[in-house]
């Protein structure tokens, strides 16, 4: 992949934003940040940044909740709808932001950064990295399951997007160098293959050299703990899935602070039904 993505998906999504907001985020996406929102709770956390906002759905109900968010999207129309419910919103990516260092105690990124190419993912993970103060927590879901990364032909969006699927493997080790993780499962969704990915991880501290994404997320201690769960269906890429299908798969990472220990694993969720990314 050699060209920039940038344009075409914000155009794709300039154009979708009021289709977007009129529908709810399904009950299994609602359970996941539910659970997420638990966490920052027992963290007493109050900052939150939510990276791919869309329409602002997540953004409002962590808002409705007591937090303080700001709300980015690369889309200048999803980032209007943000405005237009009351939250704090800016368009662009996270990169362009140049918000000061440790300014959220917590991000949430849900279906966002299955748009960053690989080769530019660290470069985002470690800006995300910056802007958490040390100890804060990163959830990150993504579609996943394949390894590939292209413009997805049979997407019914125009101009059609562009998506960065990995293996369960593929994504913790991208993640591995920013964040330690605290655990990780994949969800199965019906029809099988697909599948979603849920990873608590802590952040690397600094002293390895960043490579990789993130989910849920807190910086490390020294000796950081360390919980890893498989999903009912294990790890890997699912037998017989091709590129055209859905994916099969995503991934949420969360880190917490030295001082701390590890979070607990979030309540398990029912398997949700496909839906498009």
């Amino acid at each position: 992949m050699s060209e920039d993505p940038t344009a075409s998906l914000r155009a794709a999504y300039d154009r979708h934003a009021d289709e977007r907001d009129r529908h709810e985020p399904e009950s299994w996406k609602q359970e996941l940040r539910q659970a997420y929102l638990d966490l920052l709770r027992t963290e007493r956390a109050r900052t939150l940044l939510e990276i791919g906002a869309g329409p602002g759905k997540d953004s409002l109900f962590f808002q409705q909740q007591g937090l303080d968010v700001t709300a980015i999207d690369l889309s200048a129309a999803m980032v209007e709808l943000c405005r237009r419910k009351g939250l704090r919103a800016f368009a662009g990516d996270i990169r362009e932001q140049d918000f000061p260092s440790a300014s959220f105690d917590a991000a949430y990124s849900l279906n966002c950064l299955l748009h960053v190419p690989k080769r530019e993912l660290p470069a985002v993970l470690g800006e995300i990295r910056r802007v958490l103060r040390p100890g804060g927590l990163f959830f990150l879901g993504l579609w996943g399951g394949p390894d590939r990364e292209s413009v997805w032909e049979g997407d019914r969006y125009e101009p059609k997007r562009f998506f960065s699927f990995h293996t369960d493997d593929g994504i913790r080790t991208a993640v591995r160098p920013f964040f330690d993780e605290v655990s990780f499962e994949a969800i199965p969704v019906r029809p099988a293959p697909a599948r979603w990915g849920l990873t608590h991880v802590r952040s690397g501290g600094g002293r390895r050299p960043p490579t990789r994404p993130v989910h849920q997320t807190r910086r490390r201690p020294t000796q950081p703990d360390r919980i890893t769960r498989t999903g009912p269906n294990g790890y890997g890429p699912s037998a017989g899935h091709s590129w055209c299908g859905a994916p099969d798969r995503t991934g949420v990472l969360c880190s917490k602070s030295p001082e701390r220990a590890a979070l607990p694993h979030p309540a398990s969720t029912v398997p949700p039904a496909v839906s498009e990314p």
